[in-house]
């Protein structure tokens, strides 16, 4: 068993190289584009959430206009649902877009970095002393990036947007409750007798 001084220093060694690692991309001249684009990907996770709050938005009309039967309220409610769903679509699609090509940069810069570190000063003359344990460095060092880029940048995105929704979706049911709307809407979709 580790003591909580052993688990102390390993998570602050941990903590440095993380920080070293993501200052690597974070302090190059790609920096100031990568900003831009970590912005715009963060600004479209935003988006899309909104997006998704305005979906709902527009299925409850629909729902409403089937309680109220009325058919000019169905055909407004359809058409706001299919333009909200369209504008949806196309920044859940920019947002795909924004968050790969911001990857990629990120990739690009810190496989640079570390594939010439690795050839500085023939360090790769090191792989003839340990002759078949190390296989391809190049193609593991880039493998390796791609994982750990992938992951901070989906990851942290992912959090942001699962906040953002929670935090969106919460503030709708505390509304929706204070007005009983919920609890309508719920029994007359779900009751056997409908």
């Amino acid at each position: 068993m580790w003591n909580a001084l052993e688990r102390s220093r390993l998570d602050r060694h941990f903590a440095q190289k993380l920080w070293r690692l993501l200052l690597i991309f974070w302090s190059s001249p790609e920096a100031t584009w990568g900003t831009l684009m970590l912005g715009l990907a963060a600004a479209m996770e935003l988006g899309s959430v909104y997006g998704s709050v305005w979906i709902a938005a527009a299925e409850g009309r629909i729902l409403d206009s089937f309680q109220i039967r009325s058919s000019s309220a169905f055909v407004q409610a359809v058409v706001l649902f299919v333009g909200v769903s369209f504008a949806f679509l196309l920044v859940s699609t920019f947002r795909l877009y924004v968050r790969q090509f911001l990857e990629v940069r990120w990739r690009q810069n810190v496989t640079a970095h570390y594939v010439g570190r690795w050839m500085s000063r023939q360090a790769y003359s090191q792989a003839e002393l340990h002759r078949g344990e190390m296989d391809n460095p190049d193609q593991r060092i880039a493998e390796d990036i791609r994982g750990f880029v992938a992951s901070a940048l989906g990851l942290s995105l992912s959090l942001l947007s699962a906040v953002a929704t929670l935090l969106s979706f919460g503030g709708l049911l505390w509304g929706s409750r204070a007005t009983g709307r919920c609890a309508s809407t719920v029994t007359s979709t779900t009751s056997p007798a409908s």
